[in-house]
């Protein structure tokens, strides 16, 4: 509903932009919408005005998905699931239009797959606490309280609710898109993400931890580490772990080592035992929420 096509350019209104499911093409028979995310618009995008380019009239009525020959089924408006999936499935045979579809980009995998793809991304998405559990079994056609609203409101929900349900699905675009667009990453940070997973860096060392500290833009990374530390972590471990969480890495991946030497500079003690470390010549540095006290030595 939000297409707009202007002589032989596509337009799109919004982005992600929506896409509304009939209950003739829902498996629940029940009417949905989704979105499509800024990769999905720039294909559709360019698709749509190939057909254009080459002759085709497109009206709201024309199937999203057409034969290479629109000579084919030309009278039926629709094209049977069956011709849509061996569409997206392609060949691998340079024919006249040179390798087509799936099996085109050198893999064998189902159209179905695809909708596994984007279940999955929606699902790790959801667990990060970007998406709501609701909107999101929404968006993948399943049953629940936003489908059961939309339906009896006969496919309408308040324009507010909408523009918040693109906002989520907007920020669940990094995990279903294959290329990132419009936020080009620090290439040195994505040699920082490389170096730390392969455990290059050693996150042990305080040149280290210091730039990571200023380039990911860590608050009070101290305190964070003394508090994984109260649970019997070691600093190294600790601060390992906020990186990992910082970078978007699982903490299992990193394989740097732990440093040989017991000379931790940093304690985390008691306050009975202040005056002791204090007159060897440790420094506070900050008292935690627990009471118990994080030193430096001096």
């Amino acid at each position: 509903p939000e297409l707009r096509i202007r002589g032989s350019t596509v337009e799109f209104e919004k982005v992600p932009t929506m896409i509304r499911v009939r209950a003739s093409l829902s498996k629940t028979r029940l009417p949905y919408f989704t979105f499509l995310c800024s990769e999905g618009c720039t294909y559709l995008k360019e698709y749509l005005e190939s057909r254009l380019m080459v002759g085709e009239e497109l009206t709201p009525e024309s199937p999203l998905i057409a034969p290479g020959e629109r000579r084919v089924n030309a009278t039926r408006k629709f094209l049977w699931s069956t011709k849509v999936g061996a569409i997206l499935r392609g060949s691998r045979r340079a024919g006249k239009g040179g390798p087509t579809g799936i099996r085109g980009a050198g893999f064998d995998w189902r159209p179905y797959v695809l909708r596994a793809y984007a279940d999955t991304a929606l699902d790790i998405a959801e667990s990060k606490g970007l998406i709501s559990h609701p909107w999101r079994q929404f968006f993948m056609g399943h049953k629940g309280d936003i489908e059961a609203r939309y339906s009896t409101n006969k496919g309408r929900l308040p324009p507010d609710m909408v523009e918040e349900m693109r906002a989520a699905y907007k920020r669940c675009e990094p995990y279903l898109q294959t290329i990132s667009q419009g936020r080009e990453e620090d290439p040195e940070l994505t040699t920082l993400r490389t170096m730390v997973e392969s455990g290059v860096l050693d996150l042990s060392k305080p040149n280290v931890r210091n730039y990571l500290i200023q380039k990911l833009g860590i608050e009070d990374a101290e305190v964070r580490v003394a508090r994984m530390r109260e649970s019997g972590l070691d600093e190294h471990t600790a601060f390992a772990r906020i990186v990992c969480e910082e970078l978007g890495i699982e903490p299992m991946r990193i394989e740097a080592s732990k440093p040989e030497s017991n000379d931790d500079p940093k304690r985390v003690i008691s306050e009975d035992e202040l005056e002791r470390y204090l007159a060897e010549g440790w420094d506070v540095q900050t008292v935690l929420p627990s009471g118990r006290i994080l030193i430096r030595k001096g």
